[in-house]
């Protein structure tokens, strides 16, 4: 079967004096990969999967928990299918700039596995879904627009980049709104829950091999007057980062890193 398309974002990988320097951009589970953050920054919850045409996700901070998810309806509707009362308003100001209907697409295959725009690694057998614009770890119940059919995700990753296509569901989420078999349908995104992002920001300075490398970054850093930690990951490679770098000081901290000699730095979101 012929896959939906699926485009990722780019990351550009520098060599100056040793130091790796990542170049930021938006990644999805279709880009290369990047390894997960180190358990000292906040760590995406765990959802407890169920079966993919029934599914009920925990929702993040607080939110209401839902008993059940909506089943899949068994056969077809020709009646225009309401909003759910438990979604938020199709006009609630949180979701003017989201597109929430069009064409959903699926994704699985060679994306199994990789990482994801969040940092999660993508299992096409979980209830998630990508999404160009709303928050990740906000919880969404897709309708199949062609027959009745429902699911409720959790977004974690970026897109579909093309155009009309407004959401990539999981192979379980195909399932579950019966559009597996024909890879695409048209359907209308329904925000049960509305994930408030972080507004801080981490960034990544430069990726070493040798430890010592690492550690010597972190005292120019701190001797500049920030506050830079090492991130090491389990294939060996050694990231010199600045946390918690809250939105309205990243232009003013990214300013002072290019005077330090590193104007190119990766910023990464901090996942909820």
């Amino acid at each position: 079967m012929k896959m939906p398309l699926f485009a990722c974002g780019l990351v550009c990988i520098v060599l100056s004096s040793g130091v790796v320097t990542a170049v930021a951009a938006e990644t999805s589970a279709a880009a290369a990969e990047q390894p997960e953050i180190a358990p000292r920054l906040s760590a995406p919850r765990t959802f407890q999967p169920r079966s993919a045409a029934e599914q009920v996700l925990p929702l993040p901070d607080g939110a209401a928990a839902h008993a059940a998810a909506a089943s899949a309806t068994e056969g077809g509707s020709d009646d225009p299918v309401a909003v759910s009362a438990d979604a938020l308003p199709m006009d609630d100001p949180q979701l003017a700039d989201h597109e929430l209907e069009g064409i959903a697409s699926w994704y699985g295959g060679k994306f199994q596995g990789r990482l994801t725009a969040n940092g999660e690694r993508f299992d096409t057998n979980e209830m998630t879904a990508a999404h160009k614009t709303l928050p990740f770890n906000s919880i969404v119940r897709v309708v199949n627009l062609n027959n009745g059919k429902q699911a409720e995700l959790r977004i974690n990753d970026r897109g579909p980049f093309v155009e009309g296509r407004v959401i990539d569901l999981s192979r379980a989420g195909a399932e579950a709104i019966g559009m597996s078999g024909t890879g695409i349908a048209p359907v209308r995104v329904e925000v049960l829950h509305y994930q408030q992002e972080s507004p801080y920001r981490i960034l990544q300075i430069g990726s070493f091999g040798d430890l010592d490398n690492a550690e010597q970054l972190v005292i120019e850093l701190s001797n500049a007057g920030l506050s830079p930690s090492i991130e090491s990951t389990d294939s060996g490679l050694h990231r010199v980062l600045v946390a918690q770098v809250h939105t309205d000081h990243l232009d003013e901290t990214r300013a002072r890193l290019a005077q330090l000699g590193y104007p190119d730095v990766l910023v990464r979101r901090v996942r909820d």
